[in-house]
C-alpha cells in the first residue's frame, strides 16, 4: 500500500521511498521442478508512475516495447489513485 494513516493528522499520507527494482527476472528458482528448456526469464516491459495524492494526480507510463532498453514515455492526467504496476513479459515474446 502506498499510503499509510497518520494519527497525529488524521489523515492518510502518500508514502514517497525510493523503489528500486531489475530490469530483468530470473524465476527458475521459485519454480518447483525448473524447465531448462524454457526458463522463467523476464523483461521489464513497463513501469506506471503515480504523481499526486490519494484525491488524484496524474500518471506517466514508462514503455520498453521491443525489451531492448530503448524506453518511451506517455503522459496521462486522471482523477484516480492505484498502486505503482511494473509490467514483465517472458522474454520469449520478444524473440518471437
Amino acid at each position: 500500500m502506498r499510503f499509510q494513516y497518520d494519527p497525529l493528522t488524521d489523515n492518510n499520507v502518500k508514502i514517497n521511498d525510493r523503489f528500486e527494482f531489475p530490469e530483468k527476472l530470473q524465476l527458475d528458482e521459485f519454480l518447483k521442478k525448473a524447465d531448462t528448456s524454457d526458463p522463467a526469464d523476464y523483461v521489464l516491459h513497463a513501469v506506471l508512475v503515480h504523481s499526486g495524492d490519494n484525491h488524484g494526480g496524474h500518471y506517466v507510463v514508462y514503455i520498453n516495447p521491443k525489451g531492448d532498453g530503448k524506453v518511451s514515455c506517455l503522459y496521462y492526467n486522471m482523477i484516480l489513485s492505484v498502486i505503482p504496476v511494473l509490467f514483465y513479459f517472458d522474454i520469449f515474446y520478444y524473440i518471437t
